[in-house]
């Protein structure tokens, strides 16, 4: 109980923090709720920047949603945001009472109805007691209460209702009489509007002398405006010296750090007795003052130095959350950023960064933009140089890392190319992220055009002394072959890169895709991750439909692979993905070097080129083709044929070029767990200049070579869940045998259901192949990726099948070979057709997955099973194994709903987009399987241990659910799905080791000649042995033998004593 209650400390205080109010891991709703309501609110001529009709672009947003006040208890019991949710409810409020506010009608005329507003007070005052916690959200909770305050007090600050509201909120209201002139500065400063540039204009000069003497008149008399608690918070903040009197506050990244710490202290003690009733009805205009605070602190500091309507947004946390300056501006960008919160290409980049690379090893980020990858890989600690040529993109970046306090990171604005000159920048209007960097000879020039300049990226490196990276992002918008020609210094190690293909911007230059990746090829990249098949459509006046991907074109000056001869493929995807499992050099049986494609829609013909030619006159139009070449986001690296041992990356800063291999090659050892002291100690070699690399030094390494037969077919029999299924039918074979083990039962046993578990895998993935080669998670298969071939992968299901029915009809009963039979059938014919007809295909997978458990029992049993004391146990584990299957599947799909959705299946939470309502569903089978063990040991099929030791288990995995439903993402998801499978493993054991059985035996009594039944409990003789062992060891045995000397008679260990009327089987 003790580590339970720290647990519930722990989670507490990690939700106290500014990620949890501001609801960044709470789904895309609320992140673009916030954002939206912040944008649509801001009113630049308002003197709060924001005023009741900016509200109005809010309806459509708020008759969309279902009214918070319809259900109260969902907000009370903790729904996914406390401050969102009260926002929305304020928000009811004020847009069902704008007529009235709106109309300022009289104090006779008052109709407004003020219960809502005191349910959703008292709401907020239980849900988000904190004032500190509003301000550092981002939520404009502030601004829309001044704005319902303002109207409010405006029908005459409720007279009609005054008795009411002060029994309700105590005393209240009236500023007292010594407050009056400090109340009149601050509405006079409150009331004159800011100029736009200005995120905090000057205080009125003397008001701070005002609130200074206020102050040390109130620390003199304690009962002075005693009545009135606004006064008190007033003081405070007005004599705290936080607003300046003689002009607007220019603040650096240190000193805004200082200040913003120095405001949260501060709102923390002088708000402590304001409560939000109090702060509402009162005569201060303290919301205003707070709203005012919140946007110069929190949104507009050091963003609206770069640009006067720049602000602040918080990402979501997917994985980090971090904030990011963007400009009040119609731009696709921001929109983007306002809408969704993160960049999807971004969140790739880190998580692989994360699982791959060493902590704190130095990344690149080449077209940085506003820095949604350079800012959350520097947050996980990796030192980033973040290169960025457009200047308004370059400061709102550096304004984003003040912001985000990380020291480090750099920023260069400048263009990268081949080598240093000049270049022309120019931008499409309303798509900051599509500017182009042209050679300035031939570049048509226009107003939005500017110069800059361009370094390689070999001088950037070496000019700021920076080490080699291990890892490099790539998004220049077609100078891509300019970049990795003036890079070969530092792929010289082969770091990994992330790079995005243009190739309409690239034949637009004069080149192709094509030119960029054999260039990497060349320095020694050998393995990549393509991007999944899809369209990019491009803007009208662009000849065809696509970026890489062109519809009704075909090439005209392709140069085809020899020696291929594809039969008819279903669209112009599968044609892509020949095209990609070709693209590296010729091997085994594929032959390579492809480099782009052309299909026929109407005769279902794939063709394969090695080249297609540079610009666009290689492309010819053609009705019902396609054309497509290498594009969109590509992961390339080097491949090793040893694993390396991951040593701390800054050990290698500092050595020469050799030394650094050289102490690599070392430790490439196959042994590793013996060499961890063997990693290089810090060094004081001299780092080569990028002008002595040479490229011709890097030989190109051959393609890896293909995986063997053996781990071929492991992966096409899906091993990892063959062998999970099973483990699952051991369990009822040692419960149920009579006597002693048999080790060739129990192998035939588990080697013919891992046979014929092989077999329907295999059967189930030649059915699916061309759904596969459309999941990114499935592509790299044997079949979809042309390792295997179907005839292949059906000589192996077939015999897989067979030799396994056979094993389990010799090796054990012939029940348990039917029982595998149909379990491969239902499988193979009923459930993998119906994933792509019926979301409820998962119920009957449940099934299927659910009978191998009864084929223990069968194997020690026969038929005897329908008749045996142990039917209730095999009924009873079929059960739990079906209602575990529906939980564990649907948090699959959930965390892979795009793949799934990608390959046209058909599930409950492919249309989930939030995760509300996968957790939903999923909560009915957690309660049931929570029940099971009870009413086992209920009905006396197993001692009251099963119930106790499911507990544990139980509570871990309904703490995964309830974490995934409070916070839906990627890792919530992941922790729930591995907390089902430490269930099943924990289930399974308890199951074997508290089972039991009642047998009944007739005897006679010669006296009464009447039949007696008694009842005598059954049990594994491996068990009886096991326990009788464990005794010894027993505390409680010893305690009851050595001090109380009655063991013999009673027994004392209540987890191992033995029923007077066991007998083992």
């Amino acid at each position: 109980m003790l580590i339970l209650s720290q647990l519930v400390v722990v989670h507490a205080a990690l939700q106290s923090g500014e990620e949890f109010w501001s609801c960044a891991g709470d789904g895309a709703f609320w992140h673009s709720f916030r954002e939206t309501a912040r944008y649509l609110m801001y009113d630049e001529l308002s003197p709060l920047r924001t005023s009741l009709g900016k509200l109005a672009g809010l309806l459509p947003v708020w008759q969309l949603q279902e009214s918070a006040l319809a259900d109260p208890k969902r907000v009370k019991e903790g729904y996914a945001c406390p401050t969102g949710e009260a926002f929305l409810m304020l928000l009811d409020i004020l847009l069902v009472n704008n007529a009235l506010v709106r109309e300022n009608m009289q104090v006779g005329n008052n109709i407004i109805d003020t219960q809502p507003l005191f349910k959703t007070l008292a709401m907020l005052q239980e849900r988000v007691p904190s004032l500190e916690a509003v301000l550092s959200s981002g939520w404009p909770l502030f601004g829309l209460l001044a704005i319902l305050q303002e109207g409010l007090f405006g029908l005459g600050r409720l007279a009609a209702q005054t008795q009411s509201l002060i029994r309700h909120w105590g005393t209240m209201a009236e500023v007292c009489k010594e407050a009056w002139p400090l109340h009149t500065a601050l509405q006079t400063w409150l009331d004159a509007v800011p100029a736009p540039e200005v995120a905090m204009p000057p205080l009125l000069p003397g008001t701070r002398l005002q609130a200074l003497r206020l102050q040390q008149q109130l620390a003199a008399s304690p009962g002075l405006c005693s009545q009135d608690p606004g006064t008190s918070a007033a003081v405070q903040l007005l004599a705290s010296g936080l607003f300046n009197e003689k002009e607007s506050p220019q603040w650096n990244s240190t000193g805004w750090r200082n200040e913003y710490g120095k405001l949260r202290r501060l709102m923390e003690k002088a708000f402590k007795t304001v409560s939000w009733g109090r702060l509402v009805f009162t005569g201060w205009p303290l919301l205003a003052l707070l709203h005012r605070l919140q946007e110069a602190f929190v949104r507009e500091a050091l963003c609206s130095r770069v640009d006067r309507y720049a602000y602040a947004i918080p990402s979501r946390t997917d994985p980090q959350s971090v904030w990011v300056c963007v400009r009040r501006a119609s731009d696709v960008v921001y929109e983007r950023w306002r809408m969704q919160g993160f960049f999807p290409d971004c969140f790739m980049i880190v998580q692989t960064v994360r699982d791959l690379l060493p902590a704190g090893c130095p990344v690149l980020d080449i077209g940085a933009n506003l820095g949604g990858c350079a800012l959350m890989l520097a947050k996980d600690g990796h030192p980033v140089l973040a290169v960025e040529p457009v200047p308004v993109l370059a400061g709102l970046l550096r304004a984003s890392v003040e912001r985000n306090g990380l020291q480090n990171v750099e920023v260069v604005d400048t263009a990268v190319g081949r080598s240093s000159g000049s270049g022309s920048l120019q931008c499409t209007h309303g798509h900051s992220a599509t500017c182009r960097v042209l050679p300035l000879v031939g570049a048509a020039t226009s107003a939005a055009a500017a110069n800059v300049t361009t370094e390689s990226l070999d001088s950037i490196l070496h000019a700021r002394g920076w080490s080699q990276p291990c890892a490099l992002k790539i998004d220049v918008e077609g100078s891509e072959l300019e970049v990795v020609q003036g890079a070969a210094g530092t792929l010289s190690r082969w770091p990994h890169i992330f790079l995005e293909l243009h190739p309409y911007e690239l034949r637009d230059r004069g080149s192709s895709s094509a030119d960029t990746f054999d260039l990497l090829l060349r320095m020694g990249y050998n393995t990549f991750e393509s991007p999944p098949c899809g369209t990019k459509v491009s803007p009208a006046e662009r000849p065809w439909a696509g970026n890489g991907t062109y519809s009704s074109a075909r090439w005209v000056e392709g140069r085809p692979v020899p020696n291929v001869r594809l039969p008819r493929v279903a669209d112009h995807c599968a044609c892509e993905r020949e095209c990609n499992l070709r693209l590296l050099a010729p091997s085994g049986q594929f032959s390579g070097d492809c480099r782009c494609w052309d299909f026929d829609a109407v005769a279902g013909d794939c063709n394969l080129y090695m080249s297609c030619g540079r610009g666009f006159s290689s492309l010819a139009a053609a009705e019902n083709w396609w054309a497509g070449e290498l594009s969109g986001n590509w992961h390339l690296w080097r491949e090793r044929k040893r694993v390396a041992l991951h040593c701390e990356w800054s050990q290698f800063q500092g050595m020469s070029p050799l030394a650094s291999a050289l102490t690599r090659a070392r430790l490439t050892l196959p042994r590793v767990g013996r060499i961890r002291s063997r990693c290089p100690r810090a060094s004081t070699f001299s780092t080569a200049t990028p002008e002595s690399s040479n490229l011709a030094l890097h030989p190109v390494l051959e393609r890896p070579s293909k995986p063997s037969a053996v781990r071929l077919y492991w992966k096409l029999a899906k091993g990892k869940l063959t062998l999970w299924v099973s483990l699952s039918a051991m369990p009822g074979y040692f419960l149920a045998l009579p006597g002693t083990i048999e080790p060739s039962i129990a192998a035939a046993l588990f080697v013919g259901t891992f046979l014929t578990s092989s077999s329907a895998q295999t059967m189930n993935q030649m059915i699916e192949v061309h759904r596969d080669a459309r999941m990114k998670r499935t592509a790299m298969r044997p079949l979809p990726s042309g390792q295997l071939s179907s005839h292949e992968a059906a000589r192996f299901a077939a015999a897989a099948g067979a030799l396994g029915l056979v094993t389990l009809g010799i090796g054990t009963t012939s029940c348990t070979a039917a029982v595998a039979a149909t379990t491969m059938a239902t499988y193979a014919a009923l459930y993998t057709p119906l994933k792509v007809r019926s979301p409820y295909n998962t119920h009957v997978g449940a099934i299927s997955g659910s009978l191998p458990t009864l084929m223990g029992f069968t194997a020690a049993l026969g038929t005897g099973l329908c008749v045996s004391p142990w039917l209730p146990h095999a009924a009873w584990l079929f059960g739990m194994q079906t209602l575990w299957q529906m939980p564990h599947f649907y948090s699959l799909a959930w965390l892979h709903r795009s793949d799934y959705i990608q390959g046209g299946y058909k599930m409950f939470p492919l249309s989930d987009e939030s995760g509300m309502e996968t957790a939903a569903m999923s909560k009915p089978y957690l309660a049931a399987l929570c029940v099971l063990p009870w009413a086992m040991s209920a009905s006396g099929a197993a001692s009251w241990m099963l119930p106790v030791g499911a507990a544990l288990p139980s509570f871990f995995w309904w703490h995964t659910l309830k974490d995934f439903e409070r916070r839906p993402s990627a890792s919530t998801c992941r922790r729930f799905f591995l907390g089902s499978l430490s269930y099943l493993i924990s289930m399974l054991v308890l199951f074997t080791a508290f089972s039991r059985a009642s047998e009944s035996s007739d005897t006679t009594d010669d006296v009464q000649g009447a039949a007696n039944k008694d009842r005598g409990v059954l049990e594994p003789s491996w068990r009886a042995y096991m326990r009788s062992c464990l005794l010894g060891a027993c505390p409680h045995e010893q305690v009851c033998r050595d001090l109380l000397h009655t063991c013999a008679q009673t027994g004392g260990c209540p987890l191992a004593k033995r029923h007077p009327g066991s007998a083992a089987q």
